[in-house]
């Protein structure tokens, strides 16, 4: 336990005794309890995902090491879309959102000390540790094509599958990436839970690996029931038939119904669907993350990670302080940006 007179007489020092000492003594002792409660905290995950688990009996054992390989599984298959689309991680821009009403997630820091939530429509800084970290069931990511939707679905699930596949504990998340617009049915086939159901199963068995199969019969449904998956729908607006569906249309509604039917009922795992506003599904119980443009520190880290040559780097810095204001606004979408950058890199 650290000394508290010591600490006082620090603190009073650095503040040259301008502040009351009842103060002090309160604020060193909640700083003391948020300490302890930070090694309690870590303490316990350590337990139950690394000590824990070596007391399982083989059964649980065995089921754990098949969780840790589909972990991986799905982590090559972001990769392989990843080195599709020519991503690079490195170059992930983190990107702000604002938050309508009231939505809270775990705390960490001196935010833990406080309220866990928060009410008003509020900034946030890290769109993909909220997502992350969030404690809210349903999520909508809404933004503009090219505002980094997929990106930051795709870079929260690598980290999350990155934890599973270390992870010994079978209560660990395991992240499912769904990209919608890949959503096909046939024309006698009804919008549902079971037509969700169905094209979940088949993306996440693209390559037809009897492993992957098994795996898929005996876990999916256990992981609906334990909430060990996060769903991360993908490009809900660019599904073929809402695509294709006029703005009276009710093609949006019975898709959205649909998500939402397989996110409820037995099924306690999260659900994240990303959209753009236009097409993009009504639903009164998903709290809404609203992707904002980037700001000009943010358009400038996007640059540096971009790899550049300096000469190229700043010739670009240059040319967009003197761009007009259409093209300036047009840079704070993280894609147009990109593509600024892959065209002064190519001289």
């Amino acid at each position: 336990m650290p000394d508290i007179d010591q600490i006082i007489i620090l603190i009073e020092k650095a503040f040259n005794s301008e502040v009351s000492p009842v103060v002090v003594r309160i604020f060193v002792i909640v700083l003391i309890i948020w300490l302890l409660l930070q090694s309690a905290n870590t303490i316990m995950s350590f337990w139950i995902n690394y000590v824990q688990p070596l007391f399982s009996n083989p059964t649980e054992k065995d089921r754990n090491k098949r969780r840790r390989h589909f972990a991986e599984h799905i982590a090559s298959e972001i990769n392989k879309l990843n080195l599709k689309e020519s991503w690079k991680d490195y170059r992930f821009a983190e990107l702000e959102a604002e938050v309508e009403a009231e939505a809270s997630w775990k705390k960490f820091g001196w935010q833990a000390l406080f309220k866990r939530s928060q009410e008003g429509v509020r900034r946030i800084p890290s769109l993909s540790k909220a997502l992350e970290l969030s404690t809210d069931k349903y999520i909508l990511v809404e933004g503009e094509p090219g505002s980094g939707k997929s990106v930051a679905l795709r870079y929260v699930a690598k980290k999350l599958t990155a934890k599973a596949a270390k992870s010994y504990s079978n209560k660990s998340i395991i992240p499912l990436y769904i990209n919608l617009k890949e959503l096909e049915r046939d024309q006698n086939e009804a919008i549902n839970r079971s037509l969700i159901e169905r094209f979940i199963l088949q993306t996440l068995n693209r390559v037809n690996d009897r492993d992957v199969d098994t795996f898929l019969e005996d876990e999916f449904q256990r992981g609906l029931q334990d909430g060990s998956w996060l769903f991360l729908f993908d490009s809900f607006d660019e599904i073929p038939e809402v695509l294709s569906s006029t703005e009276k249309d009710s093609t949006v509604d019975s898709y959205a119904e649909a998500i939402s039917d397989f996110l409820h009922g037995m099924n306690k795992c999260r659900g994240v669907i990303a959209s753009r506003q236009f097409k993009g599904p009504k639903l009164n119980e998903f709290r809404e993350f609203t992707i904002l443009a980037l700001s000009e520190e943010r358009k400038r880290n996007l640059i540096k990670k971009a790899m550049l040559k300096k000469e190229a780097e700043n010739e670009l810095l240059g040319r967009l302080s003197l761009a007009s204001q259409e093209i300036n606004d047009m840079s704070k979408n993280p894609m147009f940006l990109s593509l600024l950058c892959e065209h002064i890199g190519s001289g």
